[in-house]
């Protein structure tokens, strides 16, 4: 990457937050910082990073579509000066753009692929380039064109980019990028050793002298039933103007999006972008405060979960054989994920890098328990069931959490770089003990603890998000296995030992998440 480029990112990502703002006010500093450095910050990375960076996390920390759309209406004004702030600088860059483009018999205006040539071609010229990309991509294909429509629209993976045409016939079409936002493209009829294997516009378009009303890029955010959608008319092969993404905005809504979920940024180069990010390292140098008040995130998460008498109760119940409210054991999950977390928290940020053993003991039986259940074995339930509430009996678990003290700076350095190079010794086995293949199903969860963590922080919001997401879905993918292995246990069908094989994909994405964070 460009050392400039990402000294202009780091610059970026490092610029002041509002911390427990309201989004409007979060963007309005976003703007007052745009206006500070745009003679040498470079709008990319600030209207697409900072100002991303705001939108995703309202997506992520409101309730409700109905209190996200709520905010973003609200936020309507700034978001409008940012994109005024975009377009003025691109106003610039698009002065010498020359679309070729055709007009229909109602008046709309249709663009022509100038296959990345800037000027206008014959329809000889474009056959030409057409055939070229059309044969390479059918040599080399992985990744299809489909239609954009409400049968489609569900299955669109987050965070990845999408190229989109939109047809005059109201068809949208879209596909993948390809991964690193390379873009294949003919120039000067001579062919292309790079692999073809995603479809760029041409393919979409699928005709050389199909015209359309718009075309670019596409990323989708999502959080239950909450989308954002961020758009840009990025795409040199149609050399598209800023104002044809109003269209493609439409034939969006018509498919259901709500207008203001729809961010329309002018030129921006979705895949340069999102690409650096996931080059950028995360700097987990924590310090005591911070220490303290990651650990108090994680505390506060807990108790608001914490009950004593409602778990006793369903504790009481399981113990007898009867059974629980499907609510009350979705709540139990939910308090054991965050016993976790403060379990996680512990180990991270206290200077004794130990939970105290209450803590431990209750989110150990929670588990084991909660495991019986699901697997439906009741004399299981009713066995950890005993032991849990003779553990609550004795005493409050949550009295436990006056022991925290935190770490300084170079503890927790050293208790990272350890909980790295663990991670990193397991991954070297082709295969591992069901206990070791346990303790690496842990140490990827509390690394995903630590960047959950940095998200409610506000730290690098959307390299946290990302990081986190990662790590939370490796944990997810082991403990199948783990899983598996319990079901066994619990059924006494288990193997006098049992091996765990680890595939490549698991190691790459594991060593991958591990270098990201800790260097």
């Amino acid at each position: 990457m460009n050392r400039f480029f990402l000294l202009l990112l780091l610059f970026a990502l490092s610029l002041g937050r509002v911390d427990g703002a309201t989004l409007d006010q979060k963007l309005a500093e976003v703007n007052r910082e745009f206006a500070s450095h745009e003679r040498f910050l470079s709008e990319r990375v600030l209207a697409f990073s900072h100002f991303q960076d705001a939108l995703v996390e309202e997506l992520d920390g409101q309730k409700s579509e109905e209190d996200f759309l709520f905010a973003l209406r609200s936020a309507e004004q700034e978001i409008d000066e940012m994109k005024g702030n975009s377009n003025e600088i691109y106003g610039r860059l698009f002065s010498h753009v020359n679309p070729q483009r055709v007009t229909l018999a109602d008046g709309r205006k249709l663009y022509l692929n100038t296959f990345k040539t800037g000027r206008h071609l014959t329809s000889e010229e474009r056959r030409r380039y057409f055939a070229q990309e059309w044969s390479d991509y059918q040599r080399d294909k992985v990744a299809l064109p489909f239609e954009l429509n409400h049968k489609s629209l569900p299955r669109l993976e987050e965070e990845k980019i999408y190229n989109f045409v939109l047809l005059p016939n109201g068809e949208i079409r879209a596909a993948l990028e390809k991964p690193n936002g390379n873009q294949y493209h003919a120039r000067d009829y001579e062919s292309q050793t790079r692999i073809f294997s995603h479809p760029n516009h041409t393919i979409l378009a699928a005709h050389p002298d199909q015209g359309v009303l718009a075309a670019g890029a596409m990323i989708l955010y999502q959080n239950g039933d909450k989308r954002l959608l961020f758009l840009s008319n990025k795409t040199g092969h149609f050399e598209v103007l800023p104002e044809s993404l109003e269209a493609m905005v439409e034939a969006l809504i018509a498919l259901g999006f709500e207008r203001e979920a729809l961010i329309p940024l002018m030129d921006v180069d979705f895949g340069k972008l999102a690409y650096s990010f996931k080059r950028v390292k995360l700097d987990v140098g924590i310090r005591k405060k911070e220490a303290r008040r990651f650990f108090d995130y994680a505390q506060e998460e807990f108790l608001e979960l914490h009950d004593l008498t409602r778990t006793v109760k369903a504790l009481e119940h399981l113990l007898i054989g009867r059974e629980i409210s499907v609510e009350e054991e979705l709540w139990l999950r939910s308090y054991r994920k965050s016993a976790q977390r403060l379990l996680n928290a512990f180990n991270l940020f206290d200077r004794q890098h130990q939970a105290p053993k209450p803590l431990r003991t209750l989110t150990k039986r929670l588990g084991k328990m909660l495991d019986a259940l699901r697997v439906g074995v009741p004399v299981a339930v009713s066995k950890q069931s005993e032991k849990l509430l003779n553990l609550l009996y004795v005493g409050d678990p949550a009295d436990a959490l006056k022991e925290f003290h935190p770490a300084e700076r170079k503890s927790i350095e050293l208790y990272l770089r350890g909980l790295a190079d663990r991670i990193d010794s397991r991954v070297e086995w082709l295969e591992l003990d069901i206990s070791e293949y346990h303790e690496l199903k842990k140490e990827v969860r509390e690394l995903g603890t630590l960047l959950y963590l940095f998200t409610l922080d506000h730290r690098d919001y959307h390299l946290s998000r990302h990081a986190a997401k990662v790590l939370y879905s490796l944990n997810d993918e082991m403990a199948k296995e783990h899983d598996a292995y319990i079901e066994r246990t619990l059924q006494q069908k288990v193997r006098a030992r049992e091996m765990v094989p680890l595939p490549d994909d698991l190691v790459r994405k594991i060593q991958k998440a591990t270098d990201k964070l800790l260097y």
